[in-house]
C-alpha cells in the first residue's frame, strides 16, 4: 500500500493490534488505522469498510501432478510436502488445518515469516506451499490455486478507522481517498 499512496505529507506505517490502534486514535496518537474488528460504538471514530480478506491454497505444480479440491484428501498429500507459514503460529493455517482435521504439528513447516510478499516469492521459487490472501498475485502457470471455502475460513472484513473531526479536513479526505483506492477492486464500497 505504501508505494501506491501519493500524499505530500509524511506517513509512518506502524503495525499494532486492533485494540492498540483504537486506543491510539482515541488518544490522538494516530490519525488513521486499519483494523479487522469493528471498533466499539463511539461517536469519536468513523469506521468505513475497506476490503474483505479471503485466502487460498497455493501449491507449486511440481509438488502435485493435478489440481485437487480443498479437503481432507488434499491435506493428507500436503502433509508430506514443505509448507510455508505466516508467522510461526499462523492463525489462518491453523484454522484451515482444524477444518480438515489436520494436526498443524504434522506439517513440514520449512519457514515462517511475517511478510506475505516473501511467502509469495518462496512459493514461486518452489520452496513450499502456503495459504495466501487472494489479493496477492501468484503465477497460475506455476502453481495450483485452490479456493478455501468460506465455511473453512470465513472472509475477514477490514475497516479504515479515523476520528470524526478529521472527516471534513480537505487534506485528510484526500488521504482517505488515496488509501481506499489502494484496495480497489477489493474495496467494499
Amino acid at each position: 500500500m505504501s508505494s501506491k499512496i501519493k500524499f505530500n505529507g509524511t506517513i509512518f506505517f506502524l503495525e499494532r493490534s486492533n485494540e492498540e490502534i483504537i486506543e491510539s486514535l482515541l488518544d490522538l496518537d494516530l490519525e488513521v488505522g486499519v483494523i479487522h474488528r469493528i471498533p466499539p460504538n463511539t461517536q469519536e471514530l468513523i469506521a468505513k469498510p475497506l476490503f474483505k480478506e479471503e485466502f487460498q491454497l497455493v501449491i507449486p505444480k511440481s509438488f502435485l501432478s493435478s489440481r485437487h479440491v480443498f479437503g481432507d484428501a488434499l491435506f493428507y498429500q500436503l502433509k508430506r510436502l514443505p509448507c510455508l507459514g505466516y508467522r510461526p503460529h499462523d492463525e489462518v493455517l491453523r484454522t484451515v488445518c482444524s477444518f480438515t482435521s489436520t494436526d498443524m504439528q504434522t506439517l513440514k513447516m520449512m519457514r515462517a515469516t511475517e511478510n506475505y510478499l516473501s511467502i509469495v516469492e518462496m512459493v514461486e521459487a518452489k520452496m513450499g506451499w502456503a495459504v495466501l490472501p487472494t489479493y496477492l498475485n501468484v503465477s497460475e502457470a506455476k502453481n495450483w490455486i485452490v479456493t478455501i471455502p468460506a465455511r473453512a475460513f470465513p472472509a475477514r472484513q477490514f475497516y479504515l478507522v479515523y476520528r470524526q473531526e478529521f472527516s471534513s479536513v480537505p487534506w485528510f479526505k484526500d488521504l482517505i481517498s488515496e488509501i481506499r483506492s489502494c484496495f480497489t477492486p477489493h474495496w467494499c464500497g
